[in-house]
């Protein structure tokens, strides 16, 4: 899943399914919180569509690392 190759927690926001690459957004470096998680719903209904549960494992990190964030900043 060339989304998660990023090389940090929060995977990239544009795919090319027909090359398998995947980028950051033109507009910036980082994908917004409202992007990732977005994408994290797409990626848990994925999963349960295909019967396939390797997309929603993939989540597992990054929703990790949101929450862990959002508790030591105080956010939750």
């Amino acid at each position: 899943m060339p989304a998660f190759k990023s090389g940090s927690p929060i995977p990239f926001s544009d795919v090319n399914l027909r090359d398998h690459t995947a980028h950051a957004p033109r507009w910036g470096p980082d994908s917004s919180t409202s992007e990732v998680t977005t994408i994290q719903l797409e990626f848990i209904d994925l999963s349960r569509q295909t019967g396939d549960p390797k997309y929603e494992v993939g989540l597992t990190y990054i929703f990790k690392t949101y929450a862990n964030e959002l508790y030591v900043n105080d956010y939750i």
